[in-house]
């Protein structure tokens, strides 16, 4: 945990804004951040895709960097849940609509930091979670990641608007995933599109 918490600090200082929306283009050709095991290995796999692709090396890296920041952290939240034992996991690692299952109930998990977009602030967010999960249905995960099925949403807020850096630091995800597990129940989910859902807020 600790070897994670310095490489995802490293990565927090060097992150930028994306520079292109998550696309499927781009997602393609950094595909490679699932098999590189550190921050400078990343730099190097990079420099050799945009030599070969003839691709804009700051363009490509600031990407790379953010969807290895956000696979990195994913997983770490995944393994969470996956202590607990009414949680299984989804035997098929390629799936993209499931990641495990409470009490056999399939669920995608995605991590996201709080929408400036979502045009409200965070303690009505708080108060209606409904309408939060509605917009993050309707803006997030598009193109190959598109999907409407059951979905646990993490949401990352911090006061000083810096909500990677909620986002990156693993004991607020610890604790707050064993909050959420420790009083669970089915019947607090909400239906939206047909589908369970829920959102835990992390917000410091």
């Amino acid at each position: 945990m600790e070897q994670l918490q310095e490489e995802l600090n490293k990565a927090l200082v060097n992150l930028q804004s994306r520079g292109n929306k998550q696309n499927d283009r781009f997602d393609y050709c950094t595909d490679y951040i699932y098999k590189v095991q550190s921050y400078n290995e990343l730099e190097e796999k990079t420099k050799e895709t945009c030599e070969s692709k003839n691709l804009d090396y700051d363009k490509v890296f600031r990407y790379a960097l953010n969807r290895r920041f956000n696979l990195q952290i994913s997983n770490f939240a995944e393994e969470q849940f996956l202590k607990y034992d009414i949680v299984e996991d989804e035997p098929n690692q390629r799936s993209r609509e499931i990641d495990f299952y409470i009490n056999s109930i399939p669920f995608d998990l995605k991590m996201s930091v709080f929408p400036k977009w979502f045009g409200k602030d965070i303690d009505y967010a708080t108060e209606h979670k409904t309408e939060l999960i509605d917009w993050l249905y309707s803006n997030c995960s598009q193109e190959r990641r598109l999907h409407n099925g059951n979905k646990i949403f993490i949401v990352c807020y911090s006061s000083d608007g810096n909500h990677n850096k909620v986002k990156s630091n693993l004991w607020y995800i610890k604790e707050a995933v064993d909050n959420y597990m420790k009083s669970y129940n089915e019947g607090d989910l909400i239906i939206q599109r047909d589908s369970l859902s829920d959102i835990i807020f992390i917000t410091k």
